[in-house]
């Protein structure tokens, strides 16, 4: 394991006691939700399931002397009350420049163990990364695909580093919609960014890829998806 996914104790140290001896925490919270919230999600192919936040995770990476943050709202789903059917998805959103935000909502792609060979190529300077599909296979908006179809994404704003993330896992709310210190966690993340522009008819919109590495395990997932509408 390479010494970049190594966590970094003074990050650790510094989440540690930003929770100390407090009975509730803030995050950023931009959609004002708390676990166990339901957003919409209205895309055709989760018609007929509802889905509840299960988790909120607060990400804070820091690039020079500012730093910045997201939030995933963690969302798993049922349809007609079977659970034979739960889906997870992530609705990530992002602060823009404008002072507004960015929505994506975000499906699992691959979830998998330390793997050498997908870090040499979220690591290589070229920034393309290529989902490749089998005969009949659905792509993340339930589209069947071919054998050999291939998407290609690039690295967002042409960027070559990774980013490092401290993620604060919140598992449960108060009536305010804040942390309850005692029952979250920390966790340490490398990610890497990648998009592409989709659609037709002179209409495009971005799809975009996340592929995050656990920086003390090396477990990896990949994460798609395209942008929310409430």
């Amino acid at each position: 394991m390479s010494d970049a996914m190594k966590p970094g104790k003074t990050i650790w140290e510094m989440f540690r006691e930003r929770w100390k001896g407090r009975p509730t925490v803030s995050f950023y919270n931009p959609l004002d939700l708390g676990i166990g919230a339901t957003p919409p999600v209205r895309e055709p192919q989760y018609a007929g399931y509802d889905f509840k936040a299960a988790e909120i995770r607060e990400y804070s990476r820091t690039i020079g002397e500012k730093t910045f943050v997201f939030t995933d709202y963690v969302l798993t789903g049922i349809k007609d009350f079977d659970r034979r059917s739960e889906v997870t998805l992530r609705l990530r959103v992002m602060p823009d420049d404008r002072g507004g935000q960015n929505a994506f909502l975000l499906r699992l792609y691959d979830d998998l163990a330390y793997d050498q060979g997908l870090e040499n190529v979220v690591r290589d300077a070229a920034g393309v990364f290529e989902v490749s599909y089998d005969e009949g296979e659905l792509d993340g908006q339930g589209n069947p695909r071919h054998a050999g179809d291939t998407e290609v994404y690039h690295r967002v704003n042409d960027v070559q580093d990774s980013y490092r993330a401290l993620v604060s896992v919140i598992k449960e709310t108060d009536a305010s919609r804040k942390g309850i210190p005692d029952t979250a966690e920390a966790v340490e993340l490398e990610y890497w960014d990648f998009g592409r522009e989709i659609g037709e008819g002179g209409q495009t919109y971005p799809q975009l890829l996340f592929v995050e590495m656990n920086a003390k395990t090396g477990w990896f997932q990949i994460w798609q998806g395209e942008p929310y509408y409430s």
